[in-house]
């Protein structure tokens, strides 16, 4: 009853009969997120399962979420990077392995956060320079009320480890992709 109040409240009119609008957001890219399938336990008779089951159906709702999607007011955040691989970033104090699609009721606002560096393999590092989509510039923490549907792209450097060895002074430091370090030995 509070998630179908909640409901009306954002969608500003009665939601009416709401079994439709729930089976076919089963089948929405958002159900993960909206509903937490519990495919585990029983009741006796049944078995839990992926999905509708007879022992939790649809799962457990995340009541925000849930009532966003019912009244048309769910946002899609496409997060991206410029490393290739998974790489992780912060959303809301909780990290998320990327690249992954988060949603958000519209209106609600919420921090982003990137690793300021990266490793890569050995000897090479990722730096973090700025976002670029729905919010742009250096800042590694940002942050942004979702209002629409989008992308969020982590731009990084890359830098690789240049060391040395032999005479009396060892040198290692880290440069940019495509820039000419220059050694002299003495």
């Amino acid at each position: 009853a509070g998630v179908y109040a909640i409901t009306n409240h954002m969608r500003g009119s009665d939601l009416g009969f709401a079994s439709p609008l729930i089976y076919s957001g089963s089948r929405s890219a958002a159900y993960g997120s909206v509903i937490r399938d519990v495919n585990t336990g029983s009741n006796g008779y049944y078995q839990g399962g992926q999905n509708y089951d007879l022992v939790t159906g649809w799962g457990s709702p995340d009541a925000e979420l849930f009532a966003a999607s019912l009244s048309g007011q769910l946002r899609k955040v496409d997060i991206t990077s410029s490393i290739s691989g998974s790489y992780t970033i912060n959303v809301d104090g909780r990290w998320y392995t990327a690249p992954r699609t988060l949603w958000f009721a519209s209106g609600t606002a919420h921090t982003f956060a990137a690793n300021t560096t990266v490793s890569g393999p050995p000897s090479v590092r990722y730096i973090f320079t700025s976002w670029s989509g729905l919010s742009t510039g250096p800042e590694p923490t940002k942050s942004l009320q979702i209002v629409q549907n989008g992308s969020l792209t982590l731009l990084y450097k890359t830098q690789y480890l240049v060391s040395v060895f032999g005479g009396s002074q060892p040198f290692s430091d880290w440069f940019d992709e495509g820039s000419t370090p220059t050694i002299s030995s003495q």
